[in-house]
Order: C-alpha cells, then sequence, then structure tokens
C-alpha cells in the first residue's frame, strides 16, 4: 500500500475543504451582513410564534359581520407574518447554499487534477476481493496494463484487489472532509437547514417559480416524499 500516496489525497481534502470554509467564514458567515439576517430570522420566528399563540389563547369566534372581518384581519396578518418568516429563511439559506456550491466546484477541480495526477495507478490493495461489479467502480481509470505494480519492484498479488485513486478519494470526502466542515464550518439556524428546500416557501421564489409554469403544490409533494 502506497501510504504516502493516501496521506497526501487525505491531507489534500482535508486542506481544501479547510481553506473553503475560511473563505466563507471570513466573507460570509462572520460578516455583519449575515448576522443581521440571523437577527431578521429570530425576530421573524418569535413574533410569529407569538401571534399564532395569541390567536390560539383568543379566538375569534364568526357570529357577526364585525367578528368575520376581525377574523379576516388576523388570518391575513398571520400570512403576512408567515411570509415574512420564509422570506427571513430564505435570506439566511442563501448565505450557506453560495459557499456550498463554490466548494462543490472547488473540489470538482481538485478531482480533475489529482484524478490526472494518479490516473492508471494502483493506490493501495484491498484486503478482499470484492464483487465483480464493484471491481468496475474500485478499479476505475487503472491502465491493466503496466500499473500493477508500486512501491518499486512490488506487485498486487491480485489485480482484483487493487483500488483506484477513485475509491480513497470519496473515502476521504465522505470522512475527512465532513469532519473538517463540522470543527470550521458555520451550521445554519433552525428552518433555514434544508437547503434549497427552506428558500422554496419564500413568496418571491415562488412567484418566480409560477411565472415559469411550475405547480408550488407538486413540488412541496416532492419535498414530503423525500
Amino acid at each position: 500500500m502506497t501510504a504516502s500516496d493516501i496521506i497526501y489525497i487525505v491531507t489534500t481534502v482535508a486542506l481544501v475543504q479547510g481553506i473553503c470554509d475560511t473563505f466563507a467564514n471570513h466573507f460570509i458567515f462572520f460578516s455583519d451582513t449575515y448576522k443581521r439576517y440571523c437577527e431578521a430570522l429570530e425576530k421573524a420566528r418569535i413574533k410569529r410564534d407569538n401571534t399564532i399563540a395569541q390567536i390560539a389563547e383568543n379566538p375569534i369566534s364568526v357570529n357577526s359581520k364585525s367578528s368575520a372581518k376581525a377574523k379576516d384581519k388576523q388570518i391575513k396578518r398571520l400570512k403576512q407574518l408567515e411570509e415574512d418568516y420564509q422570506t427571513a429563511v430564505s435570506n439566511v439559506s442563501l448565505r450557506h447554499i453560495i459557499p456550498n456550491v463554490m466548494t462543490a466546484v472547488v473540489f470538482c477541480i481538485l478531482y480533475k487534477i489529482l484524478s490526472a495526477e494518479y490516473q492508471g495507478k494502483i493506490i493501495a490493495v484491498l484486503p478482499f476481493t470484492p464483487w465483480t461489479f464493484l471491481q468496475r467502480f474500485t478499479l476505475r481509470g487503472v491502465n491493466f496494463d503496466s500499473s500493477f505494480a508500486f512501491e518499486g519492484s512490488r506487485r498486487v498479488p491480485n489485480m482484483e484487489q487493487g483500488c483506484s485513486f477513485l475509491v480513497i478519494y470519496l473515502l476521504a470526502t465522505m470522512s475527512v472532509k465532513f469532519m473538517v466542515k463540522q470543527v470550521l464550518g458555520v451550521q445554519p439556524p433552525s428552518g433555514a437547514d434544508k437547503g434549497m428546500f427552506s428558500m422554496i416557501d419564500d413568496p418571491r421564489v415562488e412567484r418566480v417559480l409560477k411565472s415559469f409554469g411550475l405547480d408550488i403544490d407538486d413540488i412541496n409533494e416532492v419535498r414530503k416524499s423525500m
């Protein structure tokens, strides 16, 4: 097993993720703009929840024309507060989506660079022989004519146990990258932690989707089924 290559790949993944998180923290999450959006989100949540609690404690019974108008006014106020809350959620979510997209682009570039560097090479030897359909994954990009030797004169005892760069890279991105993100990254506040789906309830986004002929109810059904 070429331990130096594995350490290099893992270290590179951790370093790149750390750099991405550091830039995101400096330019977005530690900025006054992001803090204001988070404060606006918390205020909108409190205002909406307090109004819902007041309505539950003092329900209006519709038994006259004046009470019906008061009920309609109450419903409109609650709807406006919900829209304000969803707008605040969307503003915060967008600040998390942007660095996530940029990080994904950076890691795509990193994959291309490392893939070219380790093209055709065996990085490690698996302690078992994987199933045939898994070998298409573990041996992806391996040159069967010349790459079944590594660390000088040592050779892979069984070519089916060879492990390509792709396996090591994916394992590193699923483990090391995730751990670095947990340590250095900033987690979105409650309500804005659903990624793109956090923005769909924003009235501004709904109007854009409707302008393209998309049905919001169908999108919500997809969200519930996921």
